[in-house]
């Protein structure tokens, strides 16, 4: 694909982009509001059982002992050698000691952690630092479970957040302004912009954290229009099947025949020894599987692995040690050795300074940063990551185009999120639009000789956004 080609592809995709913004997604922004307060409500408790957890550890290795304790003068008496004696409201203290702690406090949570628990202390720029990062690296060293709270303490604020940024404009709705250009693999970028009333970046809703706690469901807000309900399809395990062509891996592409496979059963039944069946959803073992499949295709290291897992263990309760995303890294380069084949590959195109071309012909230089040894490792993951990203971003856009293009008075596309496509249709019309659609975003494709056909997944959500039921 010449840049020109590359040009117009994208210009057909403005209008889509346009009527998608005009469109906008219908907020019950009364539900909203009621889960703002709900997660507001959590986190105080969550606040206070932390207070109590760190009141009860040994308080002579706070080094900043005034951080926590606040030493408080009566407001009536003020502490006068004879008012206090009769004071009815301080009962004769004057003043009093009191304990606060708080988790938005960098000082007093370093404090805690690093030299009463006397965890690992971590840093940033040669600063001791309680950052995200940090606590989740610190996960499963801590017995206490302090660290734990404070993570879910940070996702319930992060939560409030993405929540007040749904906030929808008169209309009810809420509306994000696409990009076709905004992003080296084609996927469309998304945004909030001034000149667009309630608008935001809407291709980010949490999915994992909505499975393990309905309240952190941003998707449940989002509603059809009346008479209508949502289709939701999706391209199933795109990106990885793109990857077992281009590590030449037939054996697992061969395995995607059937249709009732579960690939994360699999990869579980090899990392731990146990039948597929026994690889069950929602378990350790299906949760770890599916994890480093995502992160190590594109050559996530073992490090940033073990602190993605970590960042979730508030919500799964599942946290592991750096030794053990090590060896699970190793167990599935076992089950797929063409993948440093083809890492290095895409390496010795870049010190070549030659172009990554996807299955469509659009190309991509990278220009990495040499040492002595090797291409640096972020610009090498994004090369990796290019090729599969890009060619499903492609993939998807052009079956978008196709069903706007198909679009009438039954039917109207509203969304779309990187590997699927979000669409209102008129109640009672679910299964032949579905079948319409699936035959849309369904395109034969030629990934390094072998021929593709992803399948699209439909499902039906005639609530909201996020009780779906396959159709």
């Amino acid at each position: 694909m010449s840049l020109w080609a590359v040009y117009e592809f994208e210009r057909k995709l403005l209008n889509a982009c346009r009527l998608m913004t005009e469109r906008g997604l219908r907020v019950d922004d009364a539900l909203r509001r009621e889960r703002i307060a709900a997660l507001a409500s959590r986190a105080a408790p969550l606040e206070a059982e932390a207070a109590e957890l760190v009141r009860a550890l040994p308080q002579e290795r706070l080094t900043k002992r005034e951080l926590f304790y606040k030493t408080k003068t009566c407001k009536t008496c003020r502490n006068g050698k004879k008012k206090r004696l009769t004071c009815a409201v301080c009962g004769g203290a004057g003043k009093a000691e009191t304990f606060e702690f708080n988790f938005d406090s960098p000082q007093q949570l370093a404090d805690v952690l690093y030299r009463v628990l006397k965890l690992p202390v971590r840093t940033r720029d040669n600063k001791i630092t309680t950052d995200e990062e940090a606590l989740q690296s610190l996960a499963a060293l801590d017995k206490s479970g302090l660290v734990v709270k404070a993570l879910q303490f940070r996702k319930l604020s992060t939560m409030r957040e993405i929540y007040e940024r749904f906030a929808p404009a008169l209309d009810n709705r809420v509306r994000s302004v696409f990009n076709p250009a905004g992003t080296l693999t084609g996927r469309l970028s998304s945004r909030g912009a001034f000149y667009v009333e309630a608008s935001t970046n809407l291709q980010n809703p949490p999915a994992f954290e909505a499975g393990r706690d309905p309240l952190y469901e941003v998707r449940g807000v989002v509603t059809p229009s009346d008479g209508h309900v949502f289709l939701y399809a999706d391209l199933s395990q795109a990106e990885a099947r793109v990857v077992a062509c281009l590590t030449r891996d037939e054996a697992l592409l061969a395995r995607w025949q059937a249709p009732t496979w579960n690939i994360h059963k699999w990869t579980g039944s090899h990392f731990f020894g146990r039948l597929e069946e026994e690889i069950v959803k929602g378990s350790f073992e299906y949760f770890i599987s599916k994890q480093t499949r995502h992160a190590r295709n594109y050559r996530e290291g073992d490090g940033r692995f073990w602190r993605y897992i970590n960042s979730m263990s508030d919500l799964t309760g599942f946290a592991i040690t750096q030794k053990q995303a090590k060896e699970f890294g190793q167990k599935y380069l076992t089950l797929h050795p063409g993948l440093e084949v083809w890492w290095v590959e895409v390496e010795a195109k870049l010190r070549a300074e030659q172009p990554l071309t996807t299955a469509f012909g659009r190309s991509c230089n990278f220009w990495p940063r040499l040492d002595s040894e090797a291409v640096d490792s972020d610009t090498l993951q994004s090369a990796i990551a290019y090729e599969p990203q890009s060619t499903i971003a492609d993939l998807l856009n052009t079956g978008l185009l196709a069903v706007i293009a198909a679009e009438d008075s039954s039917f109207r596309v509203v969304h779309q999120i990187h590997d699927a496509i979000l669409v209102e249709v008129r109640s009672g019309l679910v299964r032949s639009v579905a079948a319409k659609i699936k035959r849309l975003l369904e395109r034969p494709l030629t990934v390094r000789g072998y021929d593709l056909m992803i399948p699209a997944e439909v499902f039906v959500g005639p609530k909201n956004w996020a009780e779906l039921e396959r159709v």
